[in-house]
């Protein structure tokens, strides 16, 4: 009974060394990775913009051996915010990368073709963690960008873009409106020259009446003397 005891304890013992020193290695894992992402903004300007619009950029590492997201080409439909990552980072360094934008031959779209040169620095605090920070520059310019952006512009045909357009088509649809207020003058007019006609045929009939009423009363007074 007693050796089964000491067995008991043995491997409990053993157990709970074990677990001591993955502990250690799991803390250290933790701390020597840290993530980054890298967002983008895409911009188009111009009036009526066509919708449903599909933009595309893609990331590639400059850096040899420069961690990578799991997607280096991402999209989105319209304009807006995509992003890269999250990227790991196990080791210290400077890692560059190169992030630009795809471009099509859509009608009437004028795309920004310049890249981007963005350096994420790797770096280890004083209480063993990593740490990360991260810039960019447009290709070519040494001064850093205050972000990620790809200005687009859609130039509408004219005839969207022209005020005189609309306001012709205003003009049209006004026309209609006059042509009906001249027909209500006609039709006020006929009903005034009928209200008149017929206030012309009262007054000649009541004048017939009042004559005929006349007539009637001389030959009375005629027929009296006979």
């Amino acid at each position: 009974m007693k050796a089964k005891k000491r067995k008991v304890w043995q491997w409990a013992t053993l157990l709970l060394l074990l677990l001591g020193l993955l502990m250690p290695v799991r803390a250290e894992a933790a701390q020597n990775s840290c993530t980054v992402t890298i967002p983008v903004q895409i911009e188009v300007s111009g009036g009526h913009i066509p919708g449903g619009k599909t933009y595309m950029a893609t990331l590639s590492a400059v850096t040899k051996d420069a961690p990578l997201p799991a997607e280096t080409i991402r999209q989105r439909e319209g304009v807006g915010e995509l992003k890269f990552g999250p990227i790991t980072y196990t080791r210290t360094g400077e890692y560059q990368y190169r992030i630009s934008q795809n471009t099509d031959s859509a009608e009437r779209f004028t795309y920004d073709r310049e890249a981007y040169l963005v350096t994420v620095q790797v770096t280890r605090t004083e209480n063993g963690t990593l740490e990360t920070n991260l810039w960019a520059k447009r290709e070519g310019k040494t001064e850093k960008a205050d972000g990620i952006r790809f200005k687009n512009r859609y130039d509408a045909p004219k005839s969207q873009n022209s005020g005189s357009s609309d306001s012709g088509n205003h003009q049209s649809s006004v026309r209609p409106v006059q042509t009906g207020d001249a027909a209500n003058i006609v039709v006020w007019f006929l009903t005034a020259v009928l209200a008149a006609g017929v206030i012309v045929l009262i007054v000649i009939g009541k004048k017939n009446r009042n004559r005929e009423k006349k007539e009637r009363i001389y030959r009375q007074r005629m027929s009296v003397y006979r």
